[in-house]
This record gives C-alpha cells, sequence and structure tokens, in this order.
C-alpha cells in the first residue's frame, strides 16, 4: 500500500503528481503492485502529524499487514521512485516499528532538571545570530522562539537575534500583495517558496504587533496592517470563516519566481494561483487571535467583527458531541487536538477583550472535554482513538501548546485540575524519550516557566462608566504576552479575591496585580507600558 500525502498549495507536491505519479512505468508498477491512496495533509491532521518530516510531499509504504516498510519526505524522481518501489515489493526495504510504544512519564526530579537545561542549551545554540531564524537551511520566524526571544530581551544574545530575524523577515512578504511567504531556502531570506498559508499570515500579524510594541518602530505596525490586507482580499468568505491557502505555483509544477515578480496588474493578466477555500478550525482561530490583536492596536472595530464573526460561524458549524472538527467536508474524520487548543485560545483572548461570559463558559467546557478525551497517562494524543485505526501519536508541539492553555485557563480561573494536568504534561515534556528526538523547543521552556509562576491581572476598574477609557482598556489588551489576563472590573462584576483592591480606589484606574502584589494605580498607556517593560 503506497500513501501519497501531499499539500495542495505545494510546488514540490505537484512536480511529484506530474512528473513522477504519470510517468508510465511508474503507472504501469503501481497499477499491477500497489493499492495506491493520496490524502491532502491540510484535511488530514491524523495522518499529517504521524508523517510530518520538516516537508512535503511525503510517501509512505506499507506492506500487506499495515506495517510501514518506507517513508520519505519530498520529491523523489521516477527512476528512483521505481526503484523504491521494487524494493518494496520484493522484501529489501524494512522499517523498525515502534509507533506503539508510547513514552514513559516516570521520571526523577533530576532528569527533569537535566533535561530542561539541556533544552535551553540547545535553544540557544540552534539560532543564528547573525542572519536570523534557526541555523537551518530553511528561513523563517518561529512564533514560539520569538515569544522566548521577546519575553527574554534583557539577554543581548536574544534581543540581538530578535531584531535581526524580525527585520530580516520583512524579505518574505510578497511587495505586489502583501501576505507572507512560508519560508525561504539556502540558508537565507532570499529565496521564498511562494506558497501563503492562513496560518503563517496571523502568526505574523501577531509577530509584528507585538515587536511593534516593543520596539515603537512604525515599520512591522504598517507591515502587520498589510498582511491583513492580503487575507482579507485573498482568504476571507462570504460565510465569515478565512479559506486556508494560496498556491506557490500558478501553473502546478511550474515556478512562479518570475510571476511573483509582477505587479499586481500584470498577474491579474496572467491568473491567480489557486485558492484552497477550505476553512480549518485550527487556521481560522489563529486568525481570531491575530484580528483581535489588530483591534488593540488599531482601534477599528472591522477587525474585531471579523474575529466574532469568525468565532461564531466555528460555533455554528463545527461543533460536534466530542469537540469541534475541522472542516465540513470531513465530518466523520476523527477531532484533531489543534482544532480545540486553537480555539480554546481565541475565545479566551475574546472574553478578555469584550467580556462576554458565553466565550469564557465555552472555552472551560472544551478544557473539560481535551482532559476527558485526549489526555493520556503518556501526554496529549493528537486526535481521538478509532477502533481498527491508526493510533494517535503524541505530538511535542501540541503538547506544549495544550499545557499552556491549560495552565493559563487554571490559574485565571482557579482550577487546579488544569494546572495539575499541565504539570503532568510538563512531565512528559521533559522525560528522556521526548527530549531524544527533539530538535528545538522553546516552547517547552515557556512553559516550564509559566507553571511555575503567577500570571498578571490587568485590572481596569471602572468606578465611572461615563468617564470609560476605551482606548486605555485597548491598550490593556495590547501587552505582548500569552502568560496574562486583562480584565475589565465594574461594580457588577468584582472580583471576590480583588474586592479589597476595588475599594481602595474611587476613580478609573488601571492596577497588574497577583494573589500577593498590586502595582500602584495607572492613568495612562505610557503607565502600562513602563511596567510591562519593566516586570515581563
Amino acid at each position: 500500500v503506497l500513501l501519497h500525502l501531499a499539500a495542495n498549495w505545494c510546488h514540490w507536491c505537484h512536480v511529484m503528481e506530474e512528473k513522477t505519479y504519470h510517468h508510465p512505468k511508474v503507472v504501469q508498477y503501481l497499477n499491477q503492485n500497489f493499492i495506491v491512496c493520496t490524502e491532502d495533509h491540510d484535511q488530514r491532521p491524523d495522518l499529517a502529524n504521524k508523517y510530518r518530516d520538516y516537508g512535503w510531499p511525503a510517501t509512505i509504504i506499507f506492506s500487506y499487514d499495515g506495517k510501514e516498510i518506507f517513508k520519505q519526505a519530498g520529491y523523489i524522481k521516477a527512476d528512483d521512485f521505481l526503484d523504491i518501489l521494487k524494493k518494496a515489493k520484493t522484501g529489501k526495504l524494512t522499517l523498525e516499528q515502534n509507533q506503539q510504544n508510547q513514552p514513559s512519564t516516570d521520571i526523577s526530579d533530576k532528569e527533569q532538571r537535566v533535561n530542561f537545561h539541556a533544552i535551553k542549551k540547545d535553544v540557544m545554540s540552534g539560532i543564528d545570530i547573525q542572519a536570523g531564524g534557526f541555523n537551518s537551511a530553511q528561513k523563517s520566524l518561529d512564533f514560539e522562539m520569538f515569544e522566548y526571544a521577546l519575553n527574554h530581551s534583557n539577554n543581548d544574545t536574544l534581543k540581538k537575534w530578535l531584531e535581526v530575524s524580525v527585520k530580516n523577515s520583512l524579505q518574505l512578504m510578497d511587495k505586489a500583495w502583501g501576505g507572507i511567504y512560508q519560508y525561504s531556502t539556502h540558508g537565507d531570506w532570499q529565496h521564498a517558496h511562494y506558497e501563503k498559508l492562513l496560518s503563517v499570515q496571523a502568526r505574523y500579524i501577531k509577530m509584528y504587533l507585538w515587536y511593534f510594541y516593543l520596539s515603537n518602530d512604525s515599520t512591522y505596525f504598517r507591515a502587520a496592517l498589510k498582511n491583513y490586507d492580503y487575507v482579507k482580499r485573498f482568504f476571507k468568505k462570504k460565510d465569515n470563516s478565512f479559506a486556508n491557502a494560496q498556491d506557490a505555483d500558478l501553473i502546478k509544477g511550474e515556478k512562479a519566481h518570475d510571476y511573483f515578480l509582477l505587479s499586481d496588474l500584470e498577474r491579474l493578466k496572467l491568473g491567480l494561483p489557486a485558492i484552497d477555500t477550505n476553512a480549518f478550525t485550527d487556521n481560522n482561530s489563529k486568525m481570531i487571535e491575530s484580528l483581535i490583536y489588530l483591534y488593540a492596536y488599531t482601534g477599528h472595530k472591522e477587525y474585531l467583527d471579523d474575529a466574532m464573526h469568525a468565532a461564531e460561524y466555528i460555533m455554528k458549524n463545527r461543533k460536534r458531541e466530542d469537540g469541534f472538527y475541522n472542516h465540513s467536508y470531513n465530518n466523520d474524520i476523527t477531532v484533531a487536538i489543534v482544532d480545540q487548543i486553537y480555539f480554546a485560545k481565541s475565545l479566551l483572548l475574546l472574553y478578555r477583550t469584550i467580556g462576554v461570559e458565553r466565550y469564557a463558559e465555552e472555552g472551560k467546557k472544551l478544557l473539560d472535554q481535551m482532559i476527558q478525551k485526549f489526555v493520556s497517562a503518556n501526554g496529549v494524543m493528537s486526535y481521538l482513538p478509532i477502533a481498527n485505526y491508526i493510533y494517535p501519536d503524541c505530538i511535542v508541539s501540541e503538547n506544549i501548546e495544550t499545557a499552556r492553555i491549560l495552565n493559563l485557563y487554571g490559574k485565571i480561573f482557579h482550577t487546579t485540575e488544569w494546572i495539575d494536568k499541565a504539570k503532568d504534561i510538563l512531565k512528559y515534556l521533559l522525560s528522556n524519550q521526548v527530549y531524544d528526538k527533539i530538535i528545538i523547543e522553546p516552547g517547552i521552556l515557556s512553559l516550564k516557566e509559566e507553571i511555575e509562576k503567577e500570571p498578571y491581572f490587568g485590572l481596569y476598574m471602572v468606578k465611572d462608566m461615563s468617564k470609560k477609557n476605551y482606548e486605555l482598556h485597548r491598550q490593556l489588551l495590547q501587552v505582548p504576552i500569552f502568560y496574562f489576563f486583562n480584565y475589565l472590573m465594574i461594580s457588577m462584576n468584582v472580583l471576590k479575591e480583588k474586592e479589597d483592591v476595588w475599594e481602595a480606589f474611587d476613580e478609573n484606574v488601571i492596577v497588574f496585580c497577583t494573589s500577593s502584589f498590586c502595582s500602584s494605580p495607572m492613568r495612562s498607556g505610557t503607565d502600562i507600558k513602563n511596567f510591562v517593560y519593566s516586570k515581563f
């Protein structure tokens, strides 16, 4: 059995489909000897996570009894492919099977400390201080690394890396349309792969706005706006959801380098690269977050409206008994953890923005469901298991994101079960078995730091609603920190644990608090920024 796992926006997938899978000898041999399956990796997060190996297409060959005997990422020429097929058929390819062996979490505190410091060392040695990004052939701006560097920008090395990486990432922006290409090759930022993914656009919008907060350089503010202009033009759908991606090729399988050098009008005369109109829950949730930050930084309500409409679309069209599923065309496919994680994040940010309890309650229900259905003894499963189906893996990045959102919700809503689960997941992530298979995971460092401390609550206490400052409320939303919760407190919704703080003031003020500390009162955006710079 042969599985061709590809992405519909991927240039090398198109090349392999055109040059390899249409080669007459390959076609004849496959027809005579194989059952051939092709799947879109965006539509199948279960398969994508299982066979993700830093690039597409992925080629997997199974024996007649379902055992993997070959897997490889990337384009394979027809002659080489035919040789692989023949070796597989004649039993000359073998692959050790260990997908059922889940790692143990039974490790000592000493091992955890060793792994934490080892991970931190790997992160610092894995970044490219001179060119930015990681020390790899592919250049892009990873959000978890960006976030870790932003939170530790008092470190000179990380501050320099952050400045270089963000600046160089602008070279990935399409000069005619806006929008960020997925990555560059050749170890620099000048050899872009031209596909544009919704998730990538959402990521860069948020990063550019957060870096603008830190640097006060309006270049990045404008870049975030230009990015969303592209999204709105090409990805926004009439049903208020967002499409998934735009193809790297105008003509599938042919490099489009010259096309992307053209102006807008010149491109339109030739046509448009195909748009994948599937609206995926995880990527739409990421765009909801970025839209809320656009609202926070601009004050333009249309961004908030777009975010709310997209959230309502997901709640109306993607919900079923076992969670939120990926998109409407695959309602029969198992529910994946990534959709639950990122929608829970967007619901919490919506609650922080407009204070509607329904968003918070939906998020809490989602977390309970995640714990009941996805959290196993050995970490978080990638998707719900089904009898006679591919057994779910525990994907490191998904475990990090799940633990971070469980910990934040737990600290905000005082739910120890969620916090305890986050701690269990961290223990799994610091196990030797996980460490042996990761490369660079700065998210583990962020998770450990968050578990070990309280988040700050930014409380805007409004005693006189006629004097409520909406701009000041938005400036609380601008704080470029995930591990933070802002709250609009009026007489009707005073937090019980903050009643003494509420009673201490007769005017509208902002204070930053933990369970044992509250800042001096703040009355301006400058006060907020000064506190953020000094404490975060």
